[in-house]
């Protein structure tokens, strides 16, 4: 397209921002922020005209959500004029809505936010939750239901959910709901889609009188029972009730370690234990995509001109193997693979990136962007996941309260590790689990205070690794062999779960009399005959009885 009014790099009047060019960049780099190397500060360039006069040029990050499908941008300056007009020929609203077909088949578009109508069904309870700022802020979750019969999660957060709770509390005698949530965001979670409001973006209209609502609602038929409909799903008033989230803890079925291992079918329940270490090979986070929480892969771009070492670059750009998507600056994201232990057994946990984050009170991105900043006189990019910060370690031998999910991916791989749903370290729910615990939980002389060695293989799947822990986090030992992890331990320097000392071998030695491992079971591998490097060698202690 030809453009007669031009401007050129020598005849750019300042007084003017509207201003028209043809340039063409010679130059282009990435200017990295000045604490997290990964994040992308700008994109600096030099530009030329047609006469090869040059200028300089960048471009400031942006966030790269686009709430409509255009590139463009309205902006109002401060010599912008506004009237109100009177007549307007458009459409009142214009809803452009997305199919739940779409939705559900990953072939919506993620990049900009979408409309979406249907009938509620499914409500749950008000969730209270501390945000970023620690301001409680409720969660309303529900799903729709389109005309064809698709369905798929909604989730209010803030205003939104105050607007739902408003509506149901004004309108009791209400049994259908149709909502359209306009300008909303598809976001995925464990492998399912939803869409959530857009922060303050994002308009809810519950059972307004406007044309698509009434039309939606003359359309759905009424001939069959809607298992969709309030008066079949739950009572609205049990929906307004508030509920936090430590409070479902003690909603949730409360079982001990030992019993993780024997469900069979999928379900939530919690545990009550203390962290007592790390899993050894596996990193404490990783890089994300910027759509969903899928871990992104770097790209190797293959370049037939042979390059020296020095001149070889670490490739910059990404793949999501989920979306389809090539990602320029991922999102660190916490996923800490941790040993918990309870008076019945020690098991291994997931703890992912939205529960880290909260229980830490800093991001991956943050936790990265200040080891940066440690070494930015090296010039080095600090993106090594398998090297622990000194605050993780806090974590250890900490009581918690968790929220585990048994799901079907893990009945159906016969997986021995569990994801984390929420984990809580509020006093009442810790002082209200214990008391569970004390009732269940024979007196110390029932069973044998024992010091294990951990056994450490990843060729010798069947070994069990057993971790020796002092004081009120003892895992007798008719129970211990019940762990199933198979990875060695990270502990802190200072914790309780650092490695045994000779000192403490040679007491324990003392104490107790050490049998050689047995090669006679038939259900167990002998461990003396693995290779070095495999396995240690497990002694178990055995008290000397005093004649």
């Amino acid at each position: 397209m030809e453009h007669n009014n031009i401007t050129l790099i020598k005849n750019i009047d300042l007084t003017s921002d509207d201003l028209t060019m043809k340039l063409k960049i010679v130059r282009l780099w990435k200017l990295p922020d000045h604490i997290n190397k990964r994040e992308v500060y700008s994109i600096e360039m030099i530009l030329m005209d047609e006469e090869g006069t040059k200028i300089t040029g960048t471009v400031s990050k942006r966030s790269s959500y686009k709430y409509v499908d255009n590139t463009n941008k309205v902006v109002f300056g401060s010599s912008t004029k506004v009237e109100r007009c009177n007549v307007f020929n458009g459409p009142q609203f214009g809803f452009s809505f997305t199919s739940f077909k779409a939705i559900l088949e990953h072939s919506a578009d993620e990049d900009h936010s979408i409309d979406v109508i249907g009938e509620v069904q499914d409500l749950q309870p008000i969730k209270t939750f501390l945000n970023g700022e620690g301001i409680a802020t409720k969660q309303a979750t529900f799903k729709i239901q389109d005309l064809e019969g698709q369905v798929i999660s909604v989730t209010l957060f803030a205003e939104y959910a105050e607007q739902l709770i408003e509506y149901l509390q004004k309108h009791p005698e209400e049994v259908r709901l149709v909502v359209i949530l306009q300008f909303g965001r598809i976001k995925w979670w464990q492998e399912k889609p939803a869409v959530n409001t857009s922060y303050n973006v994002t308009k809810l209209f519950i059972n307004d009188d406007i044309e698509e609502i009434i039309s939606f609602k003359k359309s759905i038929t009424t001939t069959t029972d809607n298992c969709g409909s309030l008066s079949t799903t739950m009572s609205k008033g049990s929906f307004i009730s508030i509920v936090t989230d430590d409070e479902l803890f003690l909603k949730t079925e409360f079982i001990n370690i030992e019993e993780v291992s024997e469900i069979k079918e999928e379900k939530h329940v919690v545990i009550l234990a203390t962290i007592i270490g790390f899993i050894e090979d596996k990193p404490w986070g990783y890089f994300g995509c910027t759509k969903c929480y899928k871990k992104v892969e770097p790209l190797i771009l293959i370049d037939d001109k042979p390059k020296s070492p020095a001149e070889v670059e670490e490739p910059t750009i990404y793949r999501c193997t989920k979306c389809l998507i090539d990602v320029t600056i991922p999102i660190p994201r916490f996923r800490i693979e941790i040993r918990v232990q309870d008076h019945t057994g020690v098991v291994s946990l997931t703890l992912f990136d939205r529960e880290a984050r909260k229980l830490l009170k800093v991001s991956a991105k943050d936790l990265i962007g200040s080891q940066s900043k440690q070494v930015i006189q090296s010039n080095e990019e600090v993106s090594d996941f398998y090297a622990y910060p000194p605050l993780l370690t806090t974590l250890l031998q900490g009581k918690f309260a968790f929220k585990i999910e048994i799901s079907k991916f893990v009945l159906d791989h016969s997986l021995s590790v569990y994801g984390i749903n929420k984990i809580s370290a509020d006093d009442k729910i810790i002082s209200q689990l214990t008391q569970k615990v004390d009732h269940e939980q024979p007196d110390e002389s029932d069973s044998q205070r024992l010091t294990y060695m951990f056994v450490a293989s990843q060729d010798t799947p069947t070994m069990k690794d057993v971790v020796s822990v002092t004081d009120d986090n003892v895992t007798p030992a008719s129970h211990a062999e019940k762990s199933t992890a198979t990875s060695p331990l990270v502990r802190g320097k200072n914790s309780a779960v650092s490695s045994t000392s000779s000192d403490l071998k040679r007491n324990l030695s003392d104490a107790y009399g050490v049998d050689p491992p047995t090669a006679n079971s038939t259900t167990k591998k002998d461990r003396s005959s693995v290779s070095s490097g495999q396995a240690y060698q497990v002694k178990l202690l055995v008290p000397k009885v005093e004649k």
